[in-house]
Protein backbone atom coordinates (compact mmCIF):
# COMPACT_ATOMS: atom_id res chain seq x y z
CA UNK A 1 0.00 0.00 0.00
CA UNK A 2 1.36 3.52 -0.74
CA UNK A 3 2.27 5.97 1.48
CA UNK A 4 0.25 8.83 2.26
CA UNK A 5 1.44 12.46 3.98
CA UNK A 6 -1.12 13.89 5.92
CA UNK A 7 -0.63 18.02 5.72
CA UNK A 8 -1.86 20.04 9.04
CA UNK A 9 -1.58 24.00 8.94
CA UNK A 10 -1.32 25.53 12.02
CA UNK A 11 -1.41 28.97 13.71
CA UNK A 12 -1.35 29.29 17.03
CA UNK A 13 -3.41 25.82 17.23
CA UNK A 14 -3.09 25.14 21.20
CA UNK A 15 -4.63 22.40 22.76
CA UNK A 16 -6.36 21.38 20.28
CA UNK A 17 -3.09 20.28 17.73
CA UNK A 18 -2.25 17.13 20.62
CA UNK A 19 -5.60 15.82 19.79
CA UNK A 20 -5.20 16.27 16.19
CA UNK A 21 -2.09 14.55 15.69
CA UNK A 22 -3.11 11.94 18.32
CA UNK A 23 -5.53 10.79 16.09
CA UNK A 24 -3.79 10.44 12.99
CA UNK A 25 -1.23 8.28 15.10
CA UNK A 26 -4.21 6.11 16.19
CA UNK A 27 -4.75 5.07 12.60
CA UNK A 28 -5.37 1.60 11.36
CA UNK A 29 -3.12 2.18 8.26
CA UNK A 30 0.63 3.08 9.64
CA UNK A 31 2.32 4.21 6.55
CA UNK A 32 2.09 7.87 6.69
CA UNK A 33 3.64 11.20 7.00
CA UNK A 34 2.43 13.97 8.73
CA UNK A 35 4.00 17.60 7.62
CA UNK A 36 3.09 19.90 9.96
CA UNK A 37 3.77 23.35 8.57
CA UNK A 38 4.09 26.20 11.64
CA UNK A 39 2.43 28.97 9.58
CA UNK A 40 3.87 31.99 11.88
CA UNK A 41 2.63 30.64 15.11
CA UNK A 42 3.83 32.85 18.60
CA UNK A 43 3.60 29.99 20.51
CA UNK A 44 5.55 26.81 20.25
CA UNK A 45 3.98 23.99 18.67
CA UNK A 46 5.86 20.88 20.50
CA UNK A 47 4.57 22.11 23.95
CA UNK A 48 0.95 20.94 22.19
CA UNK A 49 2.08 17.52 20.58
CA UNK A 50 1.45 14.26 21.69
CA UNK A 51 4.42 13.29 24.02
CA UNK A 52 7.30 10.97 22.03
CA UNK A 53 5.87 11.94 18.49
CA UNK A 54 8.46 14.69 17.26
CA UNK A 55 9.84 11.73 15.27
CA UNK A 56 6.91 11.00 13.23
CA UNK A 57 6.45 14.75 12.35
CA UNK A 58 8.30 16.45 9.34
CA UNK A 59 7.91 20.16 11.25
CA UNK A 60 8.11 23.17 8.35
CA UNK A 61 8.27 26.62 9.87
CA UNK A 62 7.43 29.55 7.67
CA UNK A 63 6.30 33.49 8.59
CA UNK A 64 2.68 33.54 8.65
CA UNK A 65 1.27 33.82 4.89
CA UNK A 66 -1.82 31.89 5.14
CA UNK A 67 -3.69 28.66 5.78
CA UNK A 68 -3.51 28.29 1.54
CA UNK A 69 0.34 29.31 1.41
CA UNK A 70 0.90 26.60 4.60
CA UNK A 71 -0.89 23.83 2.52
CA UNK A 72 1.09 24.59 -0.75
CA UNK A 73 3.84 24.49 0.98
CA UNK A 74 3.25 20.92 2.73
CA UNK A 75 2.31 19.53 -0.86
CA UNK A 76 5.54 20.28 -2.21
CA UNK A 77 7.60 19.19 0.70
CA UNK A 78 6.03 15.81 0.66
CA UNK A 79 6.12 12.90 -2.34
CA UNK A 80 3.62 10.59 -1.30
CA UNK A 81 1.13 9.40 -3.66
CA UNK A 82 -1.82 10.29 -1.87
CA UNK A 83 -2.40 13.58 0.18
CA UNK A 84 -4.59 13.98 3.52
CA UNK A 85 -5.51 17.22 4.48
CA UNK A 86 -5.93 17.76 8.31
CA UNK A 87 -6.94 21.00 10.27
CA UNK A 88 -5.06 21.20 13.19
CA UNK A 89 -8.39 21.69 15.73
CA UNK A 90 -10.20 18.81 13.29
CA UNK A 91 -10.15 15.14 14.61
CA UNK A 92 -9.77 11.44 12.17
CA UNK A 93 -12.04 8.45 13.16
CA UNK A 94 -9.29 5.73 13.52
CA UNK A 95 -10.32 3.78 10.24
CA UNK A 96 -10.53 7.29 7.75
CA UNK A 97 -7.04 6.55 6.06
CA UNK A 98 -7.26 3.04 5.52
CA UNK A 99 -10.96 3.52 3.93
CA UNK A 100 -9.98 5.84 1.30
CA UNK A 101 -6.91 4.26 0.33
CA UNK A 102 -8.40 1.16 -0.56
CA UNK A 103 -11.13 3.04 -2.02
CA UNK A 104 -8.43 4.71 -4.50
CA UNK A 105 -6.04 2.46 -4.94
CA UNK A 106 -9.50 0.66 -6.45
CA UNK A 107 -10.69 2.73 -8.53
CA UNK A 108 -7.56 4.56 -10.21
CA UNK A 109 -9.54 7.24 -12.13
CA UNK A 110 -10.86 9.07 -9.15
CA UNK A 111 -8.62 11.99 -8.33
CA UNK A 112 -10.02 12.86 -5.11
CA UNK A 113 -12.23 11.17 -1.79
CA UNK A 114 -14.13 12.74 0.77
CA UNK A 115 -16.29 10.98 3.59
CA UNK A 116 -18.85 12.32 5.82
CA UNK A 117 -17.98 14.47 9.32
CA UNK A 118 -19.40 14.76 12.66
CA UNK A 119 -19.65 18.18 14.20
CA UNK A 120 -17.84 18.17 17.82
CA UNK A 121 -17.91 21.18 20.70
CA UNK A 122 -14.31 22.33 22.19
CA UNK A 123 -14.74 19.11 24.66
CA UNK A 124 -14.79 16.91 21.39
CA UNK A 125 -18.62 16.32 22.20
CA UNK A 126 -20.87 15.98 19.31
CA UNK A 127 -23.30 18.19 18.98
CA UNK A 128 -24.31 17.39 14.68
CA UNK A 129 -23.42 15.23 12.04
CA UNK A 130 -23.02 16.52 8.22
CA UNK A 131 -26.03 15.58 5.91
CA UNK A 132 -25.32 13.11 2.46
CA UNK A 133 -25.30 15.39 -0.29
CA UNK A 134 -24.29 14.76 -3.99
CA UNK A 135 -21.05 16.21 -4.45
CA UNK A 136 -19.27 14.08 -6.77
CA UNK A 137 -19.24 16.30 -10.09
CA UNK A 138 -18.37 19.60 -11.14
CA UNK A 139 -21.81 21.01 -11.51
CA UNK A 140 -23.06 19.36 -8.37
CA UNK A 141 -20.83 21.08 -6.56
CA UNK A 142 -21.29 24.53 -8.08
CA UNK A 143 -25.51 23.83 -6.67
CA UNK A 144 -24.23 22.21 -3.00
CA UNK A 145 -21.07 23.84 -2.12
CA UNK A 146 -18.21 22.50 -0.72
CA UNK A 147 -17.43 19.22 1.71
CA UNK A 148 -14.97 19.85 4.46
CA UNK A 149 -11.38 20.20 4.42
CA UNK A 150 -10.36 17.27 6.48
CA UNK A 151 -12.65 14.60 5.33
CA UNK A 152 -10.10 14.90 2.06
CA UNK A 153 -7.88 12.52 0.06
CA UNK A 154 -6.07 13.70 -2.68
CA UNK A 155 -4.31 12.12 -5.53
CA UNK A 156 -0.76 13.62 -6.23
CA UNK A 157 -1.48 13.63 -9.99
CA UNK A 158 -4.30 15.33 -9.83
CA UNK A 159 -2.53 18.48 -8.57
CA UNK A 160 -0.52 18.75 -11.28
CA UNK A 161 -3.41 19.60 -14.32
CA UNK A 162 -5.80 21.56 -11.42
CA UNK A 163 -2.72 23.07 -9.58
CA UNK A 164 -2.77 23.90 -5.65
CA UNK A 165 -4.62 26.58 -2.99
CA UNK A 166 -5.63 30.11 -4.40
CA UNK A 167 -3.35 32.25 -1.88
CA UNK A 168 -5.12 35.31 -2.94
CA UNK A 169 -8.20 33.98 -2.20
CA UNK A 170 -8.66 35.28 1.58
CA UNK A 171 -11.68 32.46 2.19
CA UNK A 172 -13.40 29.38 0.75
CA UNK A 173 -9.89 28.44 -1.23
CA UNK A 174 -10.85 24.79 -0.71
CA UNK A 175 -14.00 24.83 -2.53
CA UNK A 176 -11.78 26.68 -5.05
CA UNK A 177 -9.47 23.79 -5.36
CA UNK A 178 -12.34 21.12 -5.30
CA UNK A 179 -14.38 22.48 -8.07
CA UNK A 180 -10.85 23.13 -10.30
CA UNK A 181 -10.47 19.37 -9.86
CA UNK A 182 -13.40 18.40 -10.55
CA UNK A 183 -13.39 19.78 -13.65
CA UNK A 184 -10.36 16.99 -14.69
CA UNK A 185 -10.91 14.25 -12.78
CA UNK A 186 -13.61 12.38 -10.73
CA UNK A 187 -14.63 12.47 -7.37
CA UNK A 188 -15.01 9.23 -4.67
CA UNK A 189 -17.50 9.96 -1.62
CA UNK A 190 -17.88 7.54 1.10
CA UNK A 191 -20.63 7.64 3.66
CA UNK A 192 -19.34 6.67 6.85
CA UNK A 193 -18.19 9.34 9.25
CA UNK A 194 -14.59 9.61 9.16
CA UNK A 195 -14.03 13.18 10.79
CA UNK A 196 -14.61 15.43 13.34
CA UNK A 197 -14.41 19.05 12.85
CA UNK A 198 -14.64 21.01 15.63
CA UNK A 199 -16.66 23.85 16.57
CA UNK A 200 -15.52 26.47 18.70
CA UNK A 201 -15.44 30.29 18.90
CA UNK A 202 -11.95 30.83 16.75
CA UNK A 203 -13.52 29.28 13.77
CA UNK A 204 -13.44 31.08 10.67
CA UNK A 205 -16.95 30.10 10.08
CA UNK A 206 -18.18 32.41 12.49
CA UNK A 207 -17.25 35.03 9.96
CA UNK A 208 -19.88 34.51 7.69
CA UNK A 209 -20.16 37.41 6.09
CA UNK A 210 -16.30 37.29 5.07
CA UNK A 211 -16.96 33.12 3.82
CA UNK A 212 -20.00 34.24 1.84
CA UNK A 213 -18.08 37.62 0.14
CA UNK A 214 -15.15 34.76 -1.06
CA UNK A 215 -17.54 32.45 -2.08
CA UNK A 216 -19.42 34.45 -4.18
CA UNK A 217 -15.89 35.78 -5.84
CA UNK A 218 -15.70 31.93 -6.64
CA UNK A 219 -19.23 31.94 -8.44
CA UNK A 220 -18.11 35.28 -10.44
CA UNK A 221 -14.88 33.64 -11.70
CA UNK A 222 -16.72 30.44 -12.94
CA UNK A 223 -19.89 32.85 -14.52
CA UNK A 224 -16.75 34.31 -16.35
CA UNK A 225 -15.87 31.15 -17.70
CA UNK A 226 -19.59 29.83 -18.73
CA UNK A 227 -20.20 32.92 -20.21
CA UNK A 228 -16.94 32.97 -22.63
CA UNK A 229 -17.71 28.96 -23.25
CA UNK A 230 -21.33 30.02 -23.66
CA UNK A 231 -21.70 26.98 -21.48
CA UNK A 232 -25.60 27.17 -20.40
CA UNK A 233 -25.33 24.20 -18.45
CA UNK A 234 -22.79 25.22 -16.02
CA UNK A 235 -24.50 28.67 -15.22
CA UNK A 236 -27.66 27.20 -14.73
CA UNK A 237 -25.66 25.14 -11.71
CA UNK A 238 -23.84 28.72 -10.50
CA UNK A 239 -27.83 30.24 -10.17
CA UNK A 240 -29.06 26.98 -7.89
CA UNK A 241 -25.64 27.41 -6.03
CA UNK A 242 -25.69 31.22 -5.72
CA UNK A 243 -29.45 30.73 -4.57
CA UNK A 244 -28.65 27.68 -2.06
CA UNK A 245 -25.41 30.26 -0.87
CA UNK A 246 -28.24 33.02 -0.41
CA UNK A 247 -30.45 31.18 1.49
CA UNK A 248 -28.03 29.49 4.39
CA UNK A 249 -26.17 32.54 4.74
CA UNK A 250 -29.52 34.44 5.35
CA UNK A 251 -30.32 31.84 7.73
CA UNK A 252 -27.17 32.50 9.38
CA UNK A 253 -27.51 36.20 10.19
CA UNK A 254 -30.76 35.95 10.96
CA UNK A 255 -29.70 33.34 13.80
CA UNK A 256 -27.09 36.11 14.67
CA UNK A 257 -29.13 38.74 14.34
CA UNK A 258 -31.46 36.79 17.42
CA UNK A 259 -28.45 35.95 19.45
CA UNK A 260 -27.46 39.91 19.16
CA UNK A 261 -30.98 41.17 20.20
CA UNK A 262 -31.32 38.81 23.11
CA UNK A 263 -27.68 40.30 23.96
CA UNK A 264 -29.08 43.88 23.88
CA UNK A 265 -26.50 44.63 21.39
CA UNK A 266 -27.20 46.87 18.19
CA UNK A 267 -25.55 44.80 16.28
CA UNK A 268 -28.85 43.22 15.64
CA UNK A 269 -29.40 45.64 13.24
CA UNK A 270 -26.93 44.88 10.71
CA UNK A 271 -27.66 41.42 11.07
CA UNK A 272 -30.97 41.57 10.41
CA UNK A 273 -30.08 44.03 7.20
CA UNK A 274 -28.12 40.90 6.34
CA UNK A 275 -30.46 38.34 6.41
CA UNK A 276 -33.78 40.46 4.60
CA UNK A 277 -30.97 41.40 1.75
CA UNK A 278 -30.37 38.06 0.98
CA UNK A 279 -33.32 36.28 1.50
CA UNK A 280 -36.39 37.71 2.96
CA UNK A 281 -38.14 34.74 2.35
CA UNK A 282 -35.47 32.54 4.34
CA UNK A 283 -36.16 35.44 6.98
CA UNK A 284 -39.83 34.54 6.57
CA UNK A 285 -38.97 30.75 7.31
CA UNK A 286 -36.58 31.23 10.20
CA UNK A 287 -39.71 33.41 11.71
CA UNK A 288 -42.30 30.86 11.18
CA UNK A 289 -40.16 27.83 12.57
CA UNK A 290 -39.17 30.67 15.47
CA UNK A 291 -43.55 31.03 16.11
CA UNK A 292 -43.85 27.01 16.01
CA UNK A 293 -41.37 26.55 18.48
CA UNK A 294 -43.34 29.04 20.77
CA UNK A 295 -46.64 27.61 20.16
CA UNK A 296 -45.78 24.35 22.70
CA UNK A 297 -45.06 26.47 25.46
CA UNK A 298 -48.49 29.22 25.07
CA UNK A 299 -50.85 26.12 24.99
Amino acid sequence: MPRVSVLIPAYNPGAYLNAAVQSVINQTYTDWEIVLVDDGSTEPLSDFLPPHSEAKINLIRQPHQGQSAARNVGILSSDSEFIALLDADDLWKPTKLQRQIEALCNQLDVGLCFTEFEIIDSNARQIASSRPVNRTSYLSLLENGAFHTSTVMIRRSSLGTSGYFDTLLGACEDFDLWLKIAKRAKFLHLPSVEASYRKHESNMTNDYWRLYFWEKEIYRRHIILAREQQDQTTLKSVRVGLRRMNNSTSFIAFARCIEAFRARKFLFLLHAARALLLSPSAVARSVIAGLVKLIPSIS
